[in-house]
């Protein structure tokens, strides 16, 4: 989100978050800081919102978090079966396949911040831009 101070960058942000949040049956909303530095860059932010949406603690043995998380997997809202067949599938593959949380979006994130992390570093280091919106 680009633009001169005082436009109304921040509240445009607030009202979308309280909209967000206002209807959580339609969407989930899940926050996830993209440090400027550091180890993991790329996963920070996505550790970050499966740690919220879990409850899960940096503290946390590996057992403990994968119950943790195996919990929240378990008690997501049933979805409609993908029927779509691959080659070698039988006729019932399509019903058989496991169910989880839907992370489409979340995945799409982590490739685009993947792909797009030689484009943020020049936007930011050669244009000095601080914040903008692709």
């Amino acid at each position: 989100l680009v633009g001169v101070p005082g436009i109304g960058k921040t509240r445009l942000a607030r009202e979308v978050v309280t909209a967000v949040e206002a209807e959580p049956e339609v969407a989930a909303w899940l926050r996830g800081r993209c440090l400027p530095y550091g180890d993991g860059l790329s996963f920070a932010a996505l550790a970050e919102m499966a740690r919220s949406e879990t409850g899960i603690l940096t503290t946390d043995s590996e057992d403990q978090a994968t119950a943790k998380l195996r919990a929240v997997v378990e008690s997501s809202p049933d979805q409609e079966p993908v029927m779509d067949w691959f080659p070698g599938d039988g006729l019932w593959a399509p019903l058989q396949r496991p169910k989880g949380l839907p992370i489409g979006n979340l995945t799409s994130q982590l490739f685009a911040n993947l792909y797009l992390d030689p484009l943020d570093h020049f936007v930011k280091e050669t244009h000095r831009v601080r914040h903008y919106l692709l």
